[in-house]
């Protein structure tokens, strides 16, 4: 460093790209994690709606069943 403790241009060039490498990785990760939580969200919506559709055939039949006690 400079004696008046500002940083010379010779020093603020790694500087900043040992930073802006640091941000980098920092949006790397955010992106990974975000493609993982899309998977997981989709996995978990047509889970979902696996189990909704079953419970729609359960409460079919007994509407059915239902009728037939009538």
């Amino acid at each position: 460093m400079a004696i008046t403790g500002d940083l010379t241009i010779e020093e603020l060039v790694p500087e900043l790209a040992t930073q802006i490498s640091q941000i980098n990785l920092w949006i790397k990760g955010l992106g990974i994690f975000t493609a993982l939580w899309v998977v997981y969200v989709t996995v978990l919506f047509v889970l979902e709606r696996k189990r909704m559709k079953r419970l729609e055939v359960i409460e079919q039949k007994i509407d059915r069943l239902l009728k037939k006690r009538k």
